[in-house]
Order: structure tokens, then sequence, then C-alpha cells
């Protein structure tokens, strides 16, 4: 059985931005997979968004991620948002976070990140994680509204189905809709 490689400690960078105030201050990247019937297989999508506006960022959809994939997706970021915003100029302090994915973490997109002072955020410990996941749960279930669900709350939408005051409305060529039934 081979011995596994000795891995080497991840470089953690500075304090959680919580509420980003310019654009592109708090960027987001994340790789979700999806299957395709077509050839019988995940397509991975690789996805930038910046937290304040909500604007989504470049995506790529490919059947492999790699490092190369990501780095092509950043430097189209650097050469389009951020060197048109006058990033550097402006003194914005950028920071990227992600769930630190192998393609991630790979030195040559590290190196791109660094060469274009991009700064990359991890958790410090196992409760500031925690605490982040349970003020996202709270808000996302108690305060952002969904418009797949009757333009409510979860919370709210999951209350007022068992009281009998949601409709569900099928259509033929989409998912059912939601209809609140005010009294």
């Amino acid at each position: 059985m081979q011995k596994r490689r000795p891995v080497g400690k991840k470089k953690r960078v500075g304090q959680q931005c919580v509420d980003p105030v310019p654009p592109l201050e708090l960027l987001e990247m994340d790789i979700k997979y999806v299957w395709v019937e077509e050839h019988a297989r995940h397509v991975f999508v690789l996805t930038v968004i910046d937290t304040f506006t909500r604007f989504l960022l470049p995506k790529h959809v490919a059947y492999r991620m790699t490092r190369y994939e990501v780095i092509a997706v950043w430097e189209y970021v650097i050469a389009h948002y951020l060197q048109e915003f006058d990033a550097l100029v402006k003194g914005l302090h950028i920071e990227v976070r992600n769930d630190n994915g192998p393609q991630f973490g790979a030195k040559d997109v590290q190196k791109l990140f660094e060469d274009n002072h991009l700064h990359r955020f991890h958790f410090q410990t196992l409760e500031e994680l925690e605490s982040n996941i349970d003020g996202f749960y709270a808000k996302y279930n108690c305060v952002r509204l969904h418009g797949s669900i009757a333009s409510l709350t979860p919370m709210l939408f999951w209350n007022y189905w068992d009281e009998g005051l949601i409709t569900r409305i099928e259509r033929e060529s989409k998912c059912a809709t939601f209809k609140l039934n005010i009294p």
C-alpha cells in the first residue's frame, strides 16, 4: 500500500468580509455538477458571483473542470470586470471565497490570485464556519423571498402550506407554481 504524501498547510487569509459595500469587493466561486443524459455523465458548472450585487460573472460549463479552466475564467473576470472597474486604482480590497476544491487550491491558481491582488478567504475555526452557516440558514429560511414558492420565505411557505393557504398549480411544460390563498 502506498503512503500518502504529506500535504502542506493551506494558507489562511485575513478576516471574513461579511458586508461588502462596493461591487466586486467580495466574489464567490463554486463548482456544481449536473447530470446530463446525452452522454450519461455529469457536467461541471463553475460560477463566479459578486456578492454585493448578486450579479453572476462568467460561468464555464464542461465535462472536465481543472485548474486550467478556473484560471481561464479568472483571467476573464480580471480583464473584463476588475480592470474595467479600475479595482487596483480605486484600492479595492478584493476577497474570493470558495469551497477549497482541488481546482481552486492549485499553485498556479493561487499565483494568479496573488499576482492580481485577489485574496482568498477561509474560515479560521469550525465554530466560525458553523456560526456563518447558521446565520445563512436563518436568513435563507426566514428572510429571503423565493419567487418559486409564491414569493414567500421557506418558513412562511411551509407554515402556510400546513394551514392549507397554498395552492399548487400544475403547468404542462414547466414546473408547478404556487399561489397564496389570502382569505
